[in-house]
């Protein structure tokens, strides 16, 4: 996988959202205290090509999470 630039996203619309640069993900949890976000290569790929750990203080705006 390339070199990515990871930023903190928005907080919306939530789900994952393509724009010309990127995508922006965004989950709404109540009670979640961590999220990762697992990328695949392909549908059937058995396990993730990349895994990003966000963390609540850049990736977490109220009940939000956000990555981009």
């Amino acid at each position: 996988m390339q070199n990515l630039e990871i930023l903190p996203g928005q907080t919306s619309p939530l789900g994952a959202t393509a724009h010309h640069d990127g995508v922006n993900f965004c989950v709404f949890s109540k009670h979640a205290t961590a999220i990762e976000l697992l990328l695949f290569d392909s549908p059937n790929a058995p396990t993730p090509a990349a895994i990003f750990k966000l963390h609540p203080q850049r990736h977490k705006t109220f009940f939000y999470w956000h990555i981009f």
